[in-house]
């Protein structure tokens, strides 16, 4: 086995972009429902929370860019473990990562994707009889399409990081575009509701007749919007996962001494922006009733800005973000693997080594 070096091609730039589309996944489009319920329902109380997620997350990676730049390592948790408790420990560790717990959020990601990238094309989906969750009907093709993703994704990213990042800023820009549309949308038509109601709404009702509805929310129960801020903190800070993926590459990092912490706190900020706008344009635009009456509360949105082509527009920002996710987990996974080579902490069936160009695993 050769020796396994990384070139340091990962800039401040693409180094912040890494962070916010690690970020920022599936979440912002999901979880906004359960963090405004367990707040007691209460809108200001849900952004204070948002608010708070993000700081708390700021802090965790504040303490992992100074265990990042005190242990100069690629590996991240596995780098640390090892370091602190030993190397039975950090193989333990490692080969839990990269057999059970990567392989199976890449899966859960992948069909994320897919399912939601048909639901760009299938607008009239099927309803469930909660009302919360919409069945496509094509398990198949769902399967096909996120084994297909994961292949073409792993393919690109072994051929070379450039192009790995590349894509990678691509779909940071495209989610933060997605996000800009929907937080610009409810801005404006807060604004201009009377133009909006009197003129558009129609056609948009007019519309919607094909679309799944939300079920009547009793709001009067007092179960549904009993404040439990535990769970709504955990449902906030479950879309601020992936702020600590950056040390899994510090040896990739131009200057990991001072990006390391910039780009961890940049990103994790401007994460925090876009998730404190998206809820204020969500509670501007959508009644109590309806964020509580659907999981996807951006397809609600959605429903109700533009109609059908909302619900499509949502559904294709939500397979963008989440394909930008599974790029990002595709390639801290490879780096995972390489350590573990690097370390000898390895099973001796595969082999690793690193050109140039391009990183490339046999077997």
């Amino acid at each position: 086995m050769s020796t396994i070096k990384f070139k340091r091609q990962i800039d401040l730039k693409n180094g912040i972009f890494f962070v916010v589309t690690t970020i920022i996944g599936s979440g912002i489009f999901i979880t906004p429902k359960g963090v405004f319920q367990y707040s007691g329902c209460s809108y200001a109380t849900t952004i204070l929370i948002w608010i708070f997620c993000g700081l708390y997350s700021m802090l965790g990676s504040l303490c992992y860019s100074e265990l990042g730049t005190t242990i100069l390592r690629s590996g991240g948790d596995y780098a640390y473990i090892k370091l602190g408790f030993g190397s039975t420990i950090a193989f333990v560790y490692l080969w839990i990562n990269i057999i059970v717990i990567k392989p199976a959020a890449q899966a859960i990601i992948s069909i994320t994707f897919a399912k939601y990238l048909i639901g760009t094309f299938t607008v009239n989906a099927i309803e469930n009889e909660n009302c919360n969750r919409f069945d496509y009907s094509t398990d198949l093709s769902t399967r096909l399409i996120a084994i297909v993703t994961i292949c073409l994704l792993s393919w690109i990213n072994s051929r070379d990081v450039k192009w790995a990042l590349g894509i990678q800023n691509a779909f940071t820009i495209l989610k933060l575009l997605a996000l800009g549309i929907i937080i610009s949308s409810g801005i404006i038509l807060f604004y201009f509701d009377e133009y909006w109601y009197k003129w558009i709404a129609p056609k948009i009702q007019a519309s919607q007749q094909n679309l799944p509805k939300g079920g009547q929310i009793d709001l009067n129960a007092t179960e549904i919007c009993r404040p439990i801020y535990s769970l709504s903190i955990y449902s906030g800070l479950f879309a601020f996962g992936g702020w600590n993926f950056l040390n899994i590459i510090t040896d990739e990092l131009k200057n990991p001494y001072k990006n390391l912490p910039k780009a961890a706190i940049v990103g994790i900020l401007i994460s925090t922006i876009i998730y404190v706008l998206t809820n204020l344009s969500y509670f501007l635009i959508l009644s109590t009733n309806e964020i509580l009456s659907n999981d996807a509360i951006a397809l609600t949105f959605g429903r109700k800005i533009i109609g059908s082509y909302g619900n499509s527009f949502v559904s294709f920002s939500i397979a963008i973000s989440t394909l930008g996710s599974l790029n990002a987990t595709i390639f801290t996974t490879s780096r995972l693997f390489c350590m573990q080579l690097k370390r000898n902490n390895y099973l001796r069936f595969s082999e690793c080594f690193i050109t140039n160009v391009s990183l490339r695993f046999f077997r």
